[in-house]
């Protein structure tokens, strides 16, 4: 890694122990903030993605990858909330005239979402439909559901639409993971809507990578809690680090993290590579899931507690599996991409 990104990283991490850290539970009760997203924005993250001429940060994909593990590491909500203004809302917009919307994006002044639960593992992800000049029908699962615009897939033409009015929030879901970004159904009854020449297909394929730097920094942060908290954990007249079982877990898990890492930043500073992102995300879901739970058993009861931080790296973790993309279908696409044929069918 460049001088340049190890500058960022540092950046990044000091921003994260001075502005997300204190507010972590105020983010997991009431949602990210006005004021967090405003510094969120003024950082130039809500922009990553976009171009200099909208105001965004232009990050490349190393850039971009160690801005969402480090925030991850510290609030996987807020790093959500960042991957979803990039990675899918204005992702979507580059290819077409939208430089004012993606300007206000990365600006803070306004926020969307990519309605995508069709391609993830929803029971009832809901249909919309367009019939002559009208929008409509109802998605179930939304994320930023308050946003002020939304993107949805039309899947009998396999387009994707932006929508700027005409919806309606429904009631709110009460999720797992995540729960600083508003989650709900939305009803469409619009007639105010562009279609867009980027397709959902290319979306999910480049999100793969993302995710995978958001799991891993959400392992990232659930070890160090339970690291941190063996340390100064007394058991038995003995610091819990001092016992051989927990100790060599967790030296086990830190070992991982640390060749996990150093793979994600190794993919990044390549070119694209669907194999090679789809082999990491599968890995690294599973690795925040493990790594996670084993931190929330480090701090026993008190690992349930919100006041102790760790907690939401294991919801999140969870939901990070469904939201990430179809795993089905991820192992079905990557196991043809390892066979260079039809694969993992029957």
């Amino acid at each position: 890694m460049d001088e340049e990104h190890k500058v960022l990283e540092s950046v990044l991490r000091e921003f994260s122990q001075k502005e997300i850290e204190p507010v972590n539970k105020n983010i997991e009760i009431e949602g990210l903030s006005v004021d967090l997203k405003n510094k969120l924005a003024s950082q130039g993250f809500l922009g990553a993605l976009a171009p200099l001429e909208t105001g965004g940060a232009n990050l490349d994909r190393l850039g971009y990858t160690i801005l969402l593990r480090e925030i991850a590491s510290a609030s996987p909500s807020a790093a959500f909330y960042i991957f979803l203004q990039n990675s899918l809302v204005i992702k979507s917009l580059m290819n077409d005239n939208n430089l004012e919307i993606i300007s206000k994006i990365a600006s803070g002044k306004m926020s969307g979402s990519l309605a995508y639960s069709t391609r993830l593992n929803i029971l009832d992800p809901g249909h919309i439909t367009k019939k002559e000049n009208r929008i409509e029908g109802v998605m179930n699962a939304v994320f930023n559901s308050s946003g002020d615009i939304f993107i949805v897939n039309i899947e009998e033409e396999e387009s994707l639409y932006l929508i700027e009015s005409g919806f309606e929030k429904l009631p709110a879901h009460e999720q797992l993971g995540f729960r600083g970004v508003a989650f709900s159904p939305i009803k469409f009854n619009s007639e105010k809507f562009k279609k867009l020449s980027t397709k959902l297909d290319d979306i999910i394929d480049d999100i793969h990578l993302p995710v995978a730097a958001i799991a891993i920094g959400i392992a990232n942060g659930a070890l160090s809690k339970a690291i941190s908290y063996a340390k100064e954990r007394d058991a038995f007249l003995h610091k819990l680090k001092d016992f051989q079982p927990l100790a060599f877990n967790m030296s086990q898990a830190y070992s991982e993290l640390d060749s996990l890492n150093s793979h994600l930043i190794s993919v990044a500073e390549g070119q694209k590579d669907l194999k090679k992102e789809l082999m990491i995300k599968t890995i690294a879901l599973d690795f925040a899931r493990r790594t996670s739970k084993l931190a929330l058993q480090v701090h026993g009861g008190y690992g349930y507690l919100m006041d102790f931080g760790v907690e939401k790296f294991y919801r999140d973790a969870m939901f990070l599996s469904i939201v990430g993309g179809h795993s089905l279908k991820d192992k079905i696409k990557l196991a043809e991409l390892i066979f260079e044929s039809k694969a993992g069918w029957i």
